[in-house]
């Protein structure tokens, strides 16, 4: 994933949706290694570079608010998730 954002930023802007994709993919992989806090700056990057590109109607919008309340309750953070 790392690689694949490293690419895609050669060819595309830190807001376009696809690299918020990329943070998407690269969080589960934290969150599941059981690195939350990592997880959740990755899931809020992808979750800022999408309401800037594309607006808070879009399904990017949408994907990124899922894992970032999911990264919260893993957190304990029950009032933010």
């Amino acid at each position: 994933y790392r690689r694949a954002i490293d690419v895609g930023l050669r060819f595309l802007v830190q807001d376009h949706p696809d690299i918020s994709s990329l943070f998407i993919g690269i969080g589960t992989v934290y969150d599941r290694l059981g690195q939350y806090k990592e997880a959740k700056r990755l899931f809020s990057d992808a979750l800022n570079g999408c309401r800037r590109s594309v607006g808070e109607e879009h399904p990017c919008v949408a994907t990124a608010y899922v894992h970032l309340g999911h990264v919260h309750s893993r957190l304990g953070d029950y009032q933010a998730a």
